[in-house]
């Protein structure tokens, strides 16, 4: 990988020395509302969706990103900058050099509802990270008495998992090589908007690029982008 996509935290061993952000409220009520109701429509038009079915349930993730809008739409721009002042805050100092939209997720979690098993959601295991981005956002869009389980948690670099209860409209910024979870669902649904920044173009392919230069093969009936063999999925 070229040295220009390496960075401080590049190492996960490193980034776990950082700490997540919490930012409470950090859309209003009315601002979740719409940017659910844009994410249900670019949902609903199925060309951007990804859906894991399971015995007591399933996982949707459909990528915003593929919408020409998403990336320049005022709400996707505020959180933005809270990723930036995150990174300001932490002195992370990631974004002091130019990056761009990586992908914009929304995540649709939904438990069967019977008790007896909870489904998995993106990121179930303890050494997930996002490679190849510069700082991730989660912000929550679902009421907490929507759904049990799914409770989002970071690995510290002495080996606990702190976990970090969300609220509708809460978000948490993290370095992406950070380790990162989030436990099964174990009723109703969860739903979360997930924003990745990194090095490379603004991508508008419907899915999680993992090309971070020139221009993106992929077209949702087609075999995954060439990767470079550094940024393949953990």
């Amino acid at each position: 990988m070229p040295d220009r996509w390496e960075h401080a935290f590049s190492d996960p061993a490193a980034a776990q020395a950082t700490a997540a952000k919490i930012f409470r409220q950090a859309l209003t009520h009315d601002e979740v509302s719409a940017l659910r109701k844009f994410s249900v429509e670019v949902r609903d038009e199925k060309n951007a969706t990804a859906t894991v079915s399971a015995d007591h349930g399933g996982r949707r993730t459909t990528y915003l990103n593929s919408s020409p809008s998403a990336c320049t739409d005022p709400l996707i721009l505020k959180l933005r900058r809270i990723m930036e002042a995150a990174d300001e805050a932490s002195s992370w100092n990631l974004l002091s050099e130019p990056c761009n939209i990586r992908c914009i997720e929304f995540h649709e979690c939904t438990a069967a509802g019977d008790g007896t098993s909870g489904v998995e959601t993106g990121a179930p295991g303890r050494e997930h990270y996002d490679a190849g981005s510069l700082i991730t956002l989660d912000l929550m869009l679902s009421e907490s008495e929507a759904f049990d389980g799914g409770t989002f948690g970071t690995l510290e670099a002495d080996g606990t998992m702190a976990t970090h209860a969300l609220s509708r409209g809460d978000a948490v910024v993290f370095v992406s090589h950070k380790y990162h979870t989030v436990s099964p669902v174990t009723r109703g649904t969860r739903e979360v908007l997930v924003m990745e920044l990194w090095r490379g173009p603004v991508r508008h392919c419907p899915h999680r690029c993992l090309k971070p230069e020139g221009e993106c093969t992929y077209r949702g009936d087609e075999a995954e982008c060439e990767l470079l063999p550094s940024l393949e999925p953990d």
